[in-house]
């Protein structure tokens, strides 16, 4: 059973310690993990816990969109993102973090999706942090996702 933590803002530094991840390379989704299907810029509670995350840890952004909504994530946070990321398949994630030298064995998973950021994780060996989605996702490919997701996560 994949247990799934309510929201990212409930993520703190012992989880990642827990994880044998001190001090890691973040990689996180945007849709529904950090930014509301439905909201156009990220919360306040969002951007206090990066700034907090950023004091241990190196943040990537990571989504499979390609829009200028996610793309104002990054630049509204000062941070790198890695648009059009193909997950789950990690060969997209790979090259990006080769190019830029980063350790892939410091790298820890963080999204809303089992089917795109768990797998993810799983195929690149990384742990992972698996949140609870923000709000219901009107595309129906996620809704489906979501059923079938229904049958293995666990809300902790």
């Amino acid at each position: 059973m994949i247990k799934r933590v309510a929201s990212l803002s409930q993520l703190n530094q012992q989880n990642f310690i827990d994880l044998g991840c001190s001090h890691a390379l973040l990689l996180i989704d945007i849709d529904n993990t950090l930014l509301s299907p439905y909201d156009q810029r990220i919360s306040s509670q969002e951007i206090q816990w990066i700034k907090n995350a950023q004091v241990d840890h190196q943040i990537l952004l990571c989504t499979n969109n390609f829009t200028k909504r996610q793309s104002n994530v990054g630049v509204d946070l000062n941070l790198p993102i890695l648009m059009r990321s193909f997950k789950p398949f990690p060969f997209k994630v790979r090259s990006y973090l080769k190019r830029q030298k980063a350790d892939l064995n410091s790298v820890v998973i963080i999204g809303d999706q089992a089917v795109t950021d768990v797998l993810l994780a799983l195929w690149l060996g990384r742990p992972y942090l698996l949140i609870k989605p923000m709000d219901v996702d009107k595309h129906w490919i996620t809704r489906f996702f979501r059923i079938l997701e229904s049958k293995v996560i666990h809300d902790e």
